[in-house]
């Protein structure tokens, strides 16, 4: 929960959900979602009602449960008695026995990677977005014929 907290809280957050392939890819869901719903629901307010609680509902599963883990992150040693700033990254104490033995990590996603996860999560949008238009002429086409 500490890593979620700490991720959350890193500058990332604030700037990824604002640049241009993954703002894209969340227009593209969005608009498949609305358009899919239409269709199931025939009706307006409740496609709309479908649409808002299924689009806040997935980009926050994805936001908070399934963008941490795209890649691992990376540790690096500490040494004890450093300050660590928990806003941008984790804190993991490990160790055994006394207190000599045990070394602190700092769990941290390096800012390098801020495109290859745009490009991730991109692609998860995208991909659901393509999948909600298959089904969405799935739909026409069965009702046309």
């Amino acid at each position: 929960m500490l890593g979620l907290h700490a991720y959350a809280h890193s500058g990332w957050i604030q700037k990824f959900d604002h640049q241009v392939p993954v703002l894209v890819a969340y227009v593209a869901f969005s608009l498949t979602l609305g358009v899919a719903a239409g269709l199931v629901c025939g009706r307006t307010l409740p496609a709309m009602v479908v649409t808002f609680i299924g689009y806040v509902g997935i980009r926050g599963w994805i936001e908070g449960y399934v963008r941490p883990y795209y890649l691992p992150p990376l540790t690096r040693p500490v040494a004890m008695g450093t300050p660590i700033n928990l806003g941008s990254s984790d804190l993991v104490l490990s160790g055994f026995g006394s207190i000599r033995t045990m070394t602190a990590y700092e769990v941290y996603r390096p800012a390098e990677r801020f495109w290859t996860y745009q490009a991730i999560e991109s692609g998860i949008f995208l991909a659901l977005a393509a999948i909600l238009l298959g089904l969405s002429l799935y739909w026409i086409c069965r009702r046309i014929g």
